[in-house]
């Protein structure tokens, strides 16, 4: 996913995964990972990034997390988080990394090894 104009760019390196597969192989695995995380839900998934969200009635407690996928060769790719909201509120960028975001990057890694 290309980065908006208007997001403000990161202060430091962001929370990322390299996976070692094809860039191609990246969606399904997200989609795999989420599925495995308690709460979680998919709302989209690209050929080029995800937007992962919290499964919620209720505004509070409400997540949403932007991921997106860059080959890193021809063998490996990397997923790297680039914005989280919370509450409804979008800051444009990571502020921290929430337990569900940290979940996701574990479950990718494990379903990627196993690929």
């Amino acid at each position: 996913m290309t980065e908006e104009w208007w997001a403000p760019k990161p202060i430091g390196p962001r929370p990322a995964v390299v996976l070692p597969v094809p860039l191609d192989a990246v969606p399904a695995l997200v989609e795999q990972a989420v599925h495995a995380v308690p709460g979680a839900a998919v709302m989209e998934v690209r050929p080029d990034g995800a937007v992962i969200g919290r499964r919620t009635s209720f505004a509070l407690r409400a997540e949403n997390i932007v991921l997106a996928f860059r080959s890193e060769g021809p063998a490996s790719s990397r997923v790297e988080i680039i914005r989280e909201g919370r509450d409804g509120l979008s800051y444009g960028q990571v502020l921290w990394v929430t337990p569900m975001a940290r979940a996701i990057l574990r479950e990718l890694a494990t379903a990627a090894a196993a690929a």
